[in-house]
């Protein structure tokens, strides 16, 4: 898996003691857990997404010596995703089940082009492959490309330059089901064309094939 540059922003991580704060105790007792790391006012900053997102509280309550309950939330703007699970580790690697869900959460904030989504997703990490499940609704969106001059053609993120040595690490193997929905306000503008797309795609991301789309997208 190879993630865009990202700037982390300062923030402050805690332990802190569950069985201390009445309204929590009754949960930590029926987890097993009587302790936490809690991690406090972060954010992120990711260039090529245009964003700028803060962490206000991540929970990791401990249930194990390889086991973490996690809760939590991610904003960007005005909105906000949900996330909740666990992760753990294990001899082979690290590990994770998650659900990420949110309504109308700014994901792309660019000149070119802006976007929110509302995501139902759960994410299921293993050693050997990382699994997503779920659907993906767009209410909205603007899509404003830059025109090129005639003739010009972008450099592929996959160019590879003979005779330089590729240092990078294998990625994690994907596994992806998941449906994107288009919304009645999902708009293009560029290239001589101006238009309005709704529909419904299935996108599948194996390991060992080429990733494909199906559905319907009207104009």
């Amino acid at each position: 898996v190879r993630l865009p540059d990202i700037r982390w922003k300062r923030g402050d991580i805690k332990r802190v003691n569950l069985t201390a704060n009445v309204l929590a105790k009754q949960q930590a007792l029926d987890a097993g857990a009587d302790d936490a790391w809690l991690v406090d006012e972060a954010g992120m900053i990711i260039p090529e997404a245009g964003l700028e997102l803060q962490l206000p509280a991540l929970l990791a309550e401990v249930v194990s010596a390889e086991e973490m309950r996690v809760t939590g939330e991610l904003r960007s703007g005005d909105a906000s995703l949900g996330i909740e699970g666990s992760v753990g580790f294990s001899a082979q690697g690290p590990l994770a089940d998650l659900r990420i869900a949110g309504e109308r959460f700014l994901a792309v904030s660019r000149p070119d082009i802006q976007a929110r989504i509302s995501p139902d997703l759960t994410i299921r990490l293993r050693p050997d492959r990382l699994a997503v499940r779920g659907e993906v609704r767009v209410p909205w969106a603007r899509i404003l490309p830059p025109d090129l001059p005639p003739g010009s053609i972008g450099v592929s993120r996959d160019e590879v330059v003979v005779g330089e040595e590729d240092d990078r690490a294998a990625p994690l193997p994907m596994d992806i089901q998941v449906r994107v929905v288009l919304g009645d306000d999902v708009r293009f503008d560029g290239y001589g064309l101006v238009a309005r797309f709704m529909g419904d795609l299935d996108v599948a991301d194996l390991p060992g094939r080429p990733l494909q789309v199906f559905g319907d997208v009207n104009v």
